[in-house]
């Protein structure tokens, strides 16, 4: 009796060793900032949901690029749509997708919105309709007074970059049925840049939280090319003074000596993150001139904004960042951020990259890329849709290793791939 007493406490001892372990596994944080590795997801159980299309099969000696590309999708879109939280996960969060803490959070409930939503498919939005309809009342009930549309209580709020995803989510979802939510985001938008009466670097652009409201004004090209996205998905009238003022926020920040007075420049077309920092850091010039240095996500943002601001393709400052593209043309890397010492480097904000070099070249309206100095042709939807199927996981889900801006935590950089699938898709059909 003894010895199975001492077996029964020993067996005990065990089965709660085990329950601590995997309970300090699935409690620890979510790496947002530094980590060098993908980020832990805790806060949603296990769950699956059956694929739209459970048989995609490529016929035999088949070439086609849509196969793989529909596969990847519909694995990566499965996954993602499991991810909504219930009411059982959280009553108050109910329709929303989480946020790198695990909570409901408007900016992740707007990606998987435009991922189900825009140029996909119409079968996929027959199934998942009704998570649709659950993520738009999450937005929509969380539009405040003041038009803006966040998480009340979040810190830091990212009062305009929220707004802008969430514009871009009703109006790709159902425009019509959320205009006036829509106008409503739209003025709060405008009212948040920076006018003419600010300090010149700032002129024109916009910051994470509205003007007034950052503790250290930051406008940057990132936001910018969240805010014109919203701008221009939502309507927002050509003749909108609006334009113009990005446009001149824009040209600070572009490496073209032609039209930018701002700073010291050289001639290369790029650009950096705002006209007072790239997350590049600085190169000198043959001629000893130290300058910011380009690289590629923002220079693809560069280029979109411009076309979304009414910008044409032949004025030169179009010309020059298109050009920078056709030189610096790679998918290996997010260009301009590598050092020798840290290659590493190049990896910070791929899926970001990804993301804006598929809407860029969406909006700039070619099909083939002619690269420089070898004259070789590109079919940029192809390259980066075959990119993006090879980094794919198992699970259907992307992660970014070099774990910076984010990229670590799974639903982001999924949402940054699907997005981008969706827009190869439109070009490869």
């Amino acid at each position: 009796m003894r010895t199975n007493n001492l077996l029964l406490a020993i067996l005990l001892i065990l089965i709660g060793g085990v329950i601590i372990g995997v309970s300090f596994i699935l409690t620890q944080p979510v790496s947002s900032t530094g980590g060098s590795g993908p980020a832990l997801r805790t806060f949603l159980p296990d769950r699956s949901l059956p694929p739209v299309t459970p048989n995609i099969v490529e016929p035999e000696g088949s070439n086609n690029p849509l196969i793989s590309l529909e596969k990847s999708f519909e694995k990566g879109l499965t996954w993602l749509m499991a991810q909504q939280i219930t009411k059982q996960d959280n009553p108050d969060g109910f329709g929303a997708w989480p946020g790198l803490e695990g909570k409901a959070d408007v900016a992740f409930t707007a990606l998987a919105l435009v991922c189900v939503g825009q140029n996909t498919p119409a079968k996929y939005r027959a199934v998942y309709q009704s998570r649709i309809d659950q993520g738009a009342q999450y937005i929509l009930k969380n539009q405040q007074a003041n038009g803006s549309i966040i998480d009340p209580g979040k810190i830091p709020s990212f009062t305009t970059y929220k707004t802008s995803l969430s514009i871009i989510a009703l109006a790709v979802i159902d425009k019509e049925k959320y205009q006036a939510a829509i106008k409503k985001a739209q003025d709060f938008l405008i009212n948040a840049q920076y006018p003419e009466s600010s300090e010149v670097q700032l002129q024109g652009g916009w910051g994470y939280q509205e003007r007034g409201g950052e503790k250290k004004p930051n406008p940057n090209m990132s936001v910018m090319n969240q805010v014109l996205t919203a701008l221009h998905e939502s309507g927002l009238s050509d003749e909108s003074e609006t334009w113009g003022r990005a446009v001149e926020f824009l040209t600070k920040c572009q490496d073209l000596s032609e039209t930018n007075t701002f700073r010291v420049t050289g001639n290369g077309g790029g650009f950096s993150y705002s006209p007072i920092e790239s997350k590049a850091g600085k190169e000198t010039l043959p001629d000893g001139r130290q300058v910011f240095k380009s690289y590629a996500s923002m220079t693809y943002a560069g280029l979109l904004s411009f076309i979304y601001a009414q910008v044409k393709k032949d004025d030169p400052r179009v010309r020059a960042s298109y050009g920078w593209i056709q030189s610096h043309y790679n998918l290996d890397e997010n260009i301009g951020l590598r050092t020798d010492a840290k290659p590493q480097l190049g990896k910070q904000g791929l899926f970001y990259y990804y993301h804006t070099f598929a809407k860029a070249l969406d909006a700039y309206g070619e099909k083939v890329i002619v690269t420089r100095p070898d004259d070789a042709e590109h079919v940029w939807a192809q390259d980066l849709a075959e990119r993006l199927i090879a980094l794919q996981k198992s699970d259907g889900t992307w992660v970014n290793e070099v774990d910076r801006w984010f990229e670590g935590y799974d639903l982001l950089t999924t949402s940054y791939s699907l997005m981008c699938l969706n827009i190869c898709r439109k070009w490869l059909e």
